[in-house]
């Protein structure tokens, strides 16, 4: 059974390789012309260099592979809710500028570990923190994705007081 022709598949690049090429490589064997970008070479998309960034995105365009979502550090396992909140609005800040490059408009994120905290204050405070990133990104033109791996949202889909 093949796919439809109008469905589009697209793998995390690091899952398949640390390295650019890699990920190109079995993105290409798959046939798929669409990718998701977390890592390269062990490094999170926003904290890449300038530099390194431009290679990047100049690679995937020779390769004619489109970017369809970055993968942010954004309210993941290494940011608990009791963690900086700057760090995440930074990197919201800085992949703006990278999904404009990337002609994507969407950042996946997590929704913080608990770190101890109570389900209800962890509740609230994840409901406070993704309102002003969800209107930040919303101002910028971008669409945050929530990943249901680690965080207040991630083991389901109902949650008291939510």
């Amino acid at each position: 059974m093949s796919a439809d022709p109008a469905t589009t598949f697209a793998g995390i690049g690091d899952e398949a390789g640390r390295s650019l090429a890699e990920q190109i490589e079995a993105h290409q064997k798959l046939g798929w012309s669409t990718i998701e970008l977390r890592n390269v070479d062990d490094t999170p998309l926003a904290e890449l260099s300038d530099a390194v960034f431009e290679q990047v995105a100049d690679t995937l365009d020779r390769a004619g592979l489109r970017v369809v979502c970055v993968d942010s550090q954004i309210a993941n396992w290494a940011r608990p809710i009791t963690g900086d909140f700057t760090l995440d609005l930074i990197e919201l800040d800085r992949l703006e500028k990278r999904c404009t490059a990337l002609n994507t408009r969407y950042v996946r994120v997590m929704s913080y570990p608990h770190d101890g905290m109570d389900d209800v204050e962890w509740g609230a405070q994840v409901r406070l923190r993704m309102r002003m990133l969800a209107e930040r990104a919303e101002a910028a033109g971008l669409v945050l994705l929530h990943e249901n791996c680690a965080g207040w949202a991630g083991p389901t889909p109902t949650r008291p007081g939510a």
